[in-house]
This record gives structure tokens, sequence and C-alpha cells, in this order.
């Protein structure tokens, strides 16, 4: 996916929250801010938005002369997830598809994203209409028959909080399907996307091999180690969370299943779904293997 024209105000709303976030110095909020209206019209339309994030956040942090900015949230984040892991166990112990209901439970974290929405959702609303409503794209029944031929499975995580969720997916996933899977994470501290740390926190690392990619919002292939690229050629199948992951990875030769809430207009227009419903989409590459 190319950048949007809407990308360019988020990017700036993400610049001012990040420095917010760090500093009550408006001063420094002010530099922040000018540095990065000053390299926005220098990024190139035809990048990816993650790459251009990935600019932005780099030139916000040294600025601010701070690695982490999200720390604290993401902390906060993890634990109120895991704070909510026995109603959510509730939830699958009751329902009549218990892979489906992680499968949505998973999907519903993914609203958890400090980059395209800030502090401004709800969970226990956006579970609840997850559980329930309709699939805005569903895919769901070919990923199941491919996940039930696959051995090797790449899961590309996206934000703290939400990878808690996500291992209740993945536990459900291991008990069903005879699969290695690989979690990918990211190599460095970037808004409150998953580093090894979160997956460490939520006890990921003991079920699954956890590999660290870039520092981007999301996993560029290009621009990660050679493990990454690796794991990816290896997998029969990819799993990827989020929107930043689809930014990123929309357009790559692999057979990829994208899961998501759509969360802004530029991903509705990119992926042809309604702002704010659930996807379950797979690539274009997934379609010829089947």
């Amino acid at each position: 996916m190319i950048s949007d024209l809407d990308c360019y105000p988020c990017l700036l709303r993400q610049a001012l929250e990040t420095a917010r976030i760090v500093t009550t110095d408006t001063a420094l909020q002010r530099k922040v801010m000018n540095a990065v209206m000053k390299l926005l019209p220098n990024l190139a339309p035809d990048n990816t938005p993650i790459r251009n994030a990935a600019h932005i956040h780099q030139l916000i942090r040294s600025i601010l002369g701070v690695d982490d900015p999200y720390k604290t949230i993401k902390n906060r984040y993890n634990q109120l997830a895991a704070d909510r892991l026995p109603q959510l166990k509730g939830i699958l112990d009751r329902s009549a598809d218990r892979l489906q209901t992680a499968l949505r439970i998973a999907i519903a974290g993914n609203i958890i994203d400090f980059g395209a929405l800030g502090d401004r959702f709800d969970f226990d609303a956006t579970l609840e209409k997850t559980l329930t409503d309709p699939i805005g794209i569903d895919d769901t029944d070919h990923l199941w028959r491919q996940m039930s031929q696959a051995a090797s499975v790449v899961y590309v995580g996206d934000n703290a909080g939400e990878i808690v969720f996500d291992r209740l997916f993945i536990e459900e996933l291991l008990q069903r399907y005879n699969i290695d899977i690989r979690y990918i994470v990211r190599g460095a501290p970037v808004l409150n996307d998953v580093t090894v740390k979160d997956a460490e926190f939520c006890g990921l690392t003991d079920l699954v091999a956890v590999i660290e990619a870039g520092e981007a919002p999301g996993c560029e292939i290009d621009h990660a180690p050679a493990a990454v690229a690796k794991a990816f050629q290896q997998a029969d199948l990819v799993l990827s969370k989020g929107q930043g992951n689809y930014e990123a990875l929309s357009r790559e030769p692999f057979p990829i299943y994208f899961l998501l809430k759509v969360k802004c207009p530029a991903l509705a227009r990119d992926i042809n779904a309604p702002l704010g419903s659930s996807v379950v989409k797979r690539s274009s590459a997934t379609m010829e293997k089947l």
C-alpha cells in the first residue's frame, strides 16, 4: 500500500501525541512539530505509510531524546489485556467454535492502536461487536482450509496489549493443527508496537519462536534482518495482524491472510472494506495457491 494524502495529517497527529506523552514543555513540542512539518514534503509519495512513519518517528525520538516514548503505555495495556484473560477464556469455554471465537478476539485486540487511533478506542464495545457482527471481508473458510495443509506459519504481531489476545488465538491454533509458528515482533520500540519484551511478558516466547524485524510500525521485509525474509520464504502461510503490517505487506508475493480492524479512511479505500469493520482477507498470492 502506498501512502495516501490522509497519511500526512495522521503523521502530524502522531508527532504531537508522542511529544505530549514525553514532555509538557510546549517549546519542545513545537520543535518536534516544526521538524516533522519540514520533513513531510520530502517523503517519497510512493513509499508505504509505514516507511514514511519510520522516518518520522526516528526524527521524533531523536529530538525528544527518548528511545521508547510509549513504554509506560505499552506496559499498562499489556497488563490490562492480561487482566481480561479470565473473561476471554470464559467466552472461549462457552463458545461452540473455539477457534473462530479466538480469531475474533484476536481481531478485536487490534483496536489497541496508538498509531491509527491514539487512545480513542473502546475495547469492550469493540469486542462485543467483533464477536457478533459479520466480518467485512471474510476469507476464514479459505484460511482454515490452508491452515490444515500447512506445516510452518509466520504470525506477524502488531501492538502491545493485542499480543495477549494473539497468544489466546495461537494456543487454539497449536491445539487444532500440527504446525510450527514463528511470531514476528519489532526489532526496536516504535509507537505501541510489539517488541520481544511484550512477547516475554505474555509468555509467548515459551510457546513459539519469536523473531525481531525492523523498527518501522509494520513488518517491512526489505528493511528487516535476513532471518525475517527467510521465515517468510519458508512459511506455508503468513498471518498478518493489523493495519501497519497490511500497509507493509499487502503487495508482497507470499500467501498471507490479513487479520485486522479497519481504522482509517485510507486503509478502508485500499482494502475495500467499511471503516470499523473486521477483516480476514487473503492476499492475491494466497488465492493463486488455492
